[in-house]
């Protein structure tokens, strides 16, 4: 193990629950060590510390010989005490130490005992289907039986089903390697990028996947479950909402089918799937069957990571629920009513998501005519750098909008020359987005009673251009309904579906 230095050490020490902290207290009691005053004393100095000053550190623990020995010490056995906790003993630890187990007593030539606690631990890993251990297990009855036991007792049938066994484990890993690597591809190829920039490499991932069965599960749930969240996350990314749902809702029922040992372990799918299906939800009642069933499963596990990033996207499907809803007094309370959710959201959460929470909010005070307030919210997020186009191209578009509804055309004109400058410069927008910008700068041009037959004449060519193009090149439709707000502009036509939540349910109309 690297040397641990103070910080590395009071990173761990803060990460410990209270109930941890008091199971390490009474783990050290079993420590026979004449050193251990001052390994708790450092324990319980740093646990006080919010921010580490080493310097201070130091001058604190100045007369302690062998400190850095120490701060070692400590670290491993803060790891050893959390190792011994019931919370972190799953089957995977179980599997490991039952591994060194075997090496042990084969070294011993134990070879009996080798035999039963193989065996033990190849039904342990059938029973959770972990696919890394299961070829190891049966690799291990063939090195036994190959250099001692010599096959004694060994039935021809015995030895043809262990090494079909074997053979099958070895293509299930390889069938969870080959989903594992594409899904990892899939994040790297998308990272930072909306599905405008990587349509292209994204496609051509899918069509290297093979044909798709829903009847033929040969591999097992585990990697059953990696094929199909990497299928609904190219469904995510290509804009394709059927299949999104499609694979969600398959995976999510072939789990709910699983004994409670397995779909414990595949318990991270089981919610990736609820999140897609309520993300891709075909009608809101549908999205409330989905936020109920989350919310009546997830409580049952405790508050971490995993946890927090569910309820993040409950959070962010019920503030979609409100504004396609009109339902603004609610939306105000459900963010009062969830600060914890809020601040996990600002604070802790993937760079997309804050922007994405960002952007809601600006939509919620510009359905209310609250101009001033979208544009605060706006300016403030777009000021970091963390915000990737997906958001930053529709937020601008919204505060070019809002300039032009106020006719501040001295403010609009400046605007548009940023937007067209850095947006094209980085060949970042749609066709139709370059549309709107083109519009609007012909607009603060003319009379306001020309602006009509303009506005006529782009909803016509970008209703063509949608039409004609796949789902990916629809996504500014999925931010603000920019059809709705151009009929409103030219008939007074209510303008109350702001937004899409995916291309599945877009409704333009025809082009006049």
């Amino acid at each position: 193990m690297n040397r641990v230095n103070t910080i590395k050490l009071h990173r761990l020490i803060k990460s410990l629950k209270k109930e941890e902290k008091r199971f390490f207290k009474l783990f050290t009691k079993k420590q026979k060590r004449k050193e251990e005053v001052f390994y708790l004393k450092i324990f319980d100095y740093l646990d006080k510390l919010e921010v580490v000053d080493r310097e201070k550190f130091k001058k604190k623990f100045k007369g302690v010989k062998g400190l850095s020995g120490l701060q070692n010490y400590l670290y491993k056995l803060i790891l050893k005490s959390l190792r011994n906790q019931p919370a972190y003993q799953d089957v995977d630890a179980v599997l490991r130490e039952g591994l060194a187990d075997l090496a042990i007593l084969f070294q011993k030539e134990l070879l009996v005992e080798v035999e039963e606690k193989n065996q033990e631990l190849l039904e342990l890993a059938i029973l959770h289907d972990k696919v890394f251990f299961l070829p190891i297990f049966y690799d291990w009855w063939f090195v036994l039986h190959n250099t001692r036991f010599r096959y004694a007792n060994i039935e021809a049938s015995d030895f043809d089903e262990n090494t079909q066994r074997y053979e099958a484990t070895i293509k299930a890993l390889n069938a969870f390697y080959f989903y594992r690597t594409h899904t990892g591809k899939l994040m790297y190829t998308v990272e930072g990028k909306n599905s405008r920039q990587a349509f292209d490499a994204v496609l051509a991932i899918k069509e290297s996947l093979p044909v798709y069965s829903p009847q033929e599960n040969t591999y097992g749930i585990t990697t059953r479950a990696q094929e199909l969240q990497l299928r609904k996350m190219l469904g995510n990314v290509l804009m394709d909402p059927n299949d999104s749902y499609c694979y969600s809702h398959q995976l999510y029922e072939e789990l709910k089918q699983q004994p409670q040992e397995v779909f414990e372990h595949c318990k991270l799918y089981y919610y990736s799937s609820l999140i897609s299906m309520l993300n891709f939800a075909p009608s809101i009642d549908q999205m409330h069957i989905i936020i109920e069933e989350i919310e009546s499963t997830v409580l049952k596990y405790p508050k971490n990571i995993e946890n927090k990033n569910i309820h993040m996207h409950v959070l962010l499907g019920k503030m979609d629920i409100h504004l396609l809803l009109g339902d603004f007094e609610q939306f105000d309370q459900l963010l009062i009513d969830n600060k914890e959710k809020v601040a996990f959201i600002k604070n802790y959460s993937h760079s997309h998501y804050r922007s994405l929470f960002h952007y809601k909010k600006a939509l919620y005070h510009y359905a209310k005519k609250e101009y001033y307030e979208t544009l605060i919210i706006i300016d403030d997020f777009l000021l970091k750098k963390e915000v990737n186009s997906l958001i930053k191209n529709p937020s601008l578009l919204l505060k070019m909008i809002i300039y032009y509804e106020e006719e501040e055309y001295v403010l609009l004109t400046s605007l548009l020359k940023n937007l067209r400058r850095l947006l094209r410069k980085n060949e970042l927008l749609l066709e139709t987005e370059k549309g709107l910008i083109d519009l609007l700068n012909n607009l603060i041009k003319l009379p306001k009673q020309e602006h009509k037959e303009k506005m006529i004449a782009i909803r016509k060519k970008m209703v063509e251009q949608i039409s004609n193009s796949p789902n990916y090149k629809e996504e500014f439709l999925t931010f603000f309904n920019y059809i709705g707000w151009i009929d409103h502009q030219i008939d007074g036509s209510p303008f109350k579906q702001l937004f899409f939540r995916h291309t599945g349910v877009i409704e333009v109309g025809e082009a006049e």
